[in-house]
């Protein structure tokens, strides 16, 4: 079985082997760094970041994480002494995955280690999704997508019809050929692709 690895981000020393060693403990490897120059300073390919926050903020500015995923691709949980609630808040609408206390516990970072595998896993599929449903939708004429684009936003139809200037049977016959070319089978499913390409 493959090893997970595990990506730490700390200026503490102290913490950074700590982690280490947890980490080695529980059978992931462990790749240390003091900061974000060092962990962005080769490409990162597999594995989860597990990250003090101060740290984070003292490289990239006030809870900035979702700059940090977006330069490195891979899940991120974040850990603090003292975990404030809005920087919690934060830091998971930009995209972490956890947030904990420190020192954290041999099951919580078994829990991450899981955890972080799971996440990888689902963005995998979102992406996989995404990229289909863009294929999907390249394939409609412009009409079409405008057809699409006016359901995901509520229109009916009529409502549709009104706002292209057309009648509303041109507006169901250009609804029936997009569902049709996305393999929709019903009003719900083209709207999921419709969104997961980016309409609306």
């Amino acid at each position: 079985m493959k090893k997970v690895k595990a990506h730490v981000l700390d200026s503490s020393a102290a913490r950074r082997g700590q982690m280490a060693r947890a980490l080695t403990d529980l059978g992931a490897h462990a790749e240390i760094y003091e900061n974000i120059d060092e962990l962005v300073a080769r490409p990162l390919t597999s594995g989860f970041l597990i990250a003090n926050h101060d740290t984070i903020d003292a490289s990239v500015g006030e809870t900035d994480i979702g700059k940090l995923i977006g330069l490195i691709g891979l899940p991120v949980s974040i850990y603090a002494h003292e975990p404030f609630l809005p920087r919690v808040v934060r830091a998971m609408l930009e995209g972490a995955f956890d947030y904990t206390s420190w020192p954290i516990s041999e099951d919580k970072l078994a829990d991450l280690m899981c955890n972080a595998e799971q996440f990888q896993r689902t963005k995998v599929k979102e992406m996989k999704d995404r990229l289909e449903a863009i294929d999907l939708i390249a394939s409609l004429s412009s009409r079409e997508r405008e057809v699409l684009g006016l359901a995901i936003g509520g229109h009916s139809n009529k409502s549709s019809a009104r706002v292209l200037d057309l009648s509303p049977r041109t507006v169901e016959i250009h609804r029936a050929n997009a569902f049709k070319k996305i393999n929709a089978r019903s009003v719900a499913e083209a709207i999921r692709i419709g969104i997961q390409a980016g309409l609306g």
